[in-house]
């Protein structure tokens, strides 16, 4: 057999690979060995979330019988000891898996060996728990081990089991390259306390070098607030900070949002979810001057009081992510509060108002991907807003209240590099025509949420694209609805093979020599997936 050539030096490979989703990876298992080989390390480096994301209880079983196989002969012993048979356990894994091991979710892990142990071991509760201790506690030595392959790690501070190895007594370099760490934080059992407050602060001496903090607050007292805020402190390198509230939070969103100025030479990312900004100083954000993303999810009650301190903030943000509907005072206020009109060039907003958008283009004159909700009285001032932002590239327009098909107008869109168009919303056929029949700009990207119950109504549809595919030449991928065509059998595309058929009408047909048509998940682009 001929030996393949590598076309491609590996760094350019790993890109590639990095790219694919979780059913594309294991399909290049299969290959060859020559892509087994490439393949397997990045499905190996974030085992626990990739299996997740399958919701097959075979393979999570599969996954720790692996992982159980990699252990030392003496930590095997240790686990038969405890009534565990290894008979059919692996003795030679094909890879040394752990040393692909970058993201351990321990949370994850621990699920992942109950499950196994419970259909294991026909046992008391009392004797599986101390199994799986054991378990975990082999398996967490074994990923901390000499050579430290973990970048991200993510704990659970509310279950039974704590990860002690990760205590600074029983430490080794298995955390010394970690660059992110995430903490769900809930009702925990109180006699882990001390454990879990000396790791918090043995974090910035045995992993140095994290620059990602993220914590999910669900519960919080004060003496946890405290050392989380102390972390904060102690991260000389943090650039990115991420805080979830979900109830009993308040206690560290105050200090934590405060004490961000100690981070002011370093922060570069802020992203919060469900705070409620009632009362909440947000003046320790003001000297945060190297601040480029801001994103704010589902929050409430952001005040013009809240924010007017920072006005003169001079943010250089790049990326803005607003989520959450604070009217237009307090919108227009955050979008003056940048570094200049050409800093922001990604934007979200959830809710954009007629005076949002009559002013959007003079205060962020740079965009390149703006993604906005509007209503109906603020859509007919959407035309001018695009004329005027010369640099944009990405456009996704989302419509919330009744539909009001006269609302609409973006015909003669002159934009020089529109190339991605998203409407979120209904469409009539005079509609469609009169945005692609008189459309300037160079479309390469149409996505359409449309429903299309008829065949006739469709055919027009597919008419009007068809003829501005072929007119402008530009436009190569299209997704219809937001699971692709899937109108009827008649249109269904055999999961987006874009090669005809003898069922698909010929509007169709003539449609698949200009474009490919894929699903609203392959050619979605979100402001959110840059971060």
């Amino acid at each position: 057999m001929q030996k393949i050539e590598i076309i491609f030096p590996q760094e350019i490979l790993d890109q590639i690979l990095s790219h694919l989703n979780v059913n594309q990876l294991f399909s290049c298992l299969l290959t060859n060995r020559y892509w087994c080989r490439l393949t397997v390390p990045f499905i190996w480096s974030s085992p626990f979330h990739n299996l997740n994301l399958t919701k097959n209880n075979n393979k999570f079983s599969s996954l720790i019988k692996i992982y159980i196989s990699c252990l030392q002969k003496n930590d095997k012993l240790l686990l038969e000891q405890f009534g565990l048979d290894l008979s059919n356990f692996s003795s030679s894994p094909l890879f040394n898996y752990v040393e692909f091991l970058k993201v351990l979710d321990y949370k994850l892990l621990e699920e992942y060996v109950v499950n196994v142990i419970r259909n294991t071991l026909k046992a008391e509760d009392k004797i599986l728990i101390n199994v799986v201790m054991a378990i975990m506690k082999s398996l967490c030595n074994m990923f901390m081990g000499d050579k430290p392959t973990l970048k991200n790690l993510i704990l659970s501070f509310n279950g039974q089991i704590l990860p002690e190895i990760l205590l600074p007594n029983e430490y080794n370099s298995g955390l010394m390259n970690l660059q992110k760490i995430k903490f769900f934080v809930g009702s925990f059992n109180r006699s882990k306390l001390k454990n879990i407050l000396e790791f918090l602060e043995a974090i910035p001496r045995i992993s140095p070098n994290i620059t990602c903090l993220d914590i999910d607050v669900n519960f919080m007292d004060k003496i946890m607030a405290d050392a989380l805020v102390s972390l904060i402190e102690r991260l000389n390198h943090l650039t990115n900070f991420k805080l979830r509230e979900k109830s009993g939070g308040r206690q560290i969103i105050e200090k934590a949002i405060n004490n961000l100025s100690s981070r002011a030479l370093s922060l570069t990312l802020l992203e919060l979810h469900n705070v409620h900004f009632h009362d909440l100083p947000l003046t320790g954000l003001a000297e945060c001057k190297k601040l480029e993303n801001l994103l704010i999810i589902q929050c409430c009650c952001l005040t013009y009081s809240n924010w007017q301190p920072l006005e003169d903030a001079k943010f250089p943000l790049k990326i803005l992510y607003l989520d959450s509907d604070f009217g237009p005072e307090v919108t227009i206020s955050i979008l003056k509060s940048t570094k200049s009109n050409q800093s922001i060039k990604q934007l979200h907003l959830s809710s954009a108002t007629k005076n949002i958008i009559e002013i959007l283009a003079n205060l962020c004159s740079g965009l390149i991907h703006l993604d906005i909700c509007v209503n109906n009285f603020s859509l007919p001032f959407i035309k001018n807003m695009i004329f005027e932002l010369k640099e944009l590239q990405y456009l996704t327009i989302m419509k919330f209240g009744i539909h009001n098909p006269r609302t609409l107008d973006l015909g003669n869109i002159h934009t020089s590099f529109l190339h991605y168009l998203e409407i979120n919303f209904i469409l009539t056929i005079e509609q469609l025509d009169a945005l692609l029949s008189h459309c300037q700009a160079p479309l390469k990207t149409l996505i359409l949420n449309q429903y299309l119950d008829k065949y006739q109504k469709a055919d027009e549809y597919f008419l009007i694209i068809l003829k501005f595919a072929k007119e402008k030449g530009t436009l190569k991928r299209l997704c219809i609805s937001h699971d692709g065509i899937s109108i009827n059998n008649n249109y269904n595309n055999n999961n987006n093979n874009n090669n005809c058929n003898n069922d698909q009408p010929e509007v169709m047909k003539e449609l698949l020599k200009y474009v490919q048509i894929l699903p609203y998940n392959e050619v979605r682009i979100n402001i959110y997936e840059f971060l």
